[in-house]
């Protein structure tokens, strides 16, 4: 997957970093820290999406992943403080399908990008650092200076 980095004219825009089945809330870190800032600063996307909910959230049987609400808060944290130093556009969410439960990760993504910052700690286990290093190789390329 993470060399999905988009085709023709939009080769290089897509940096796909994928998430290991049972990935718990320390994955969520690594492609929000500040590896992926400089491709933001370079790119300046007219608008980020930030997932609030899906199949990635704790509990939800669908995806196998298990990030925790405040691994959406932290997410959304970092995504604002992108757009307050002008790195991204506006800063929007989306929402799953399973409102029972997902009503809670929207709260705390709505949290993070009213600036709220989540007490977590989220520690990525060695092969996600590895997915995520191979994604920035992967995407390197087309970000020669930012990367």
């Amino acid at each position: 997957m993470a060399r999905e980095v988009g085709a023709e004219e939009a080769n290089g825009f897509t940096i796909n970093v994928p998430c290991s089945q049972d990935a718990a809330t320390g994955q969520c870190v690594l492609p929000s820290t500040p590896s992926l800032l400089p491709v933001a600063r370079a790119f300046r996307p007219e608008l980020v999406l930030v997932s609030a909910g899906y199949d990635s959230q704790q509990g939800d049987m669908l995806g196998g992943l298990s990030f925790s609400e405040g691994a959406f808060q932290w997410m959304a944290r970092v995504s604002r403080s992108w757009r307050e130093i002008g790195a991204v556009g506006p800063v929007c969410t989306w929402r799953g399908i399973r409102a029972e439960m997902e009503a809670r990760s929207i709260v705390a993504t709505l949290r993070g990008m009213q600036g709220d910052k989540p007490e977590f700690e989220g520690t990525a286990a060695t092969d996600e650092v590895a997915d995520v290093r191979e994604a920035l190789e992967e995407a390197r390329p087309y970000w020669r200076g930012a990367l």
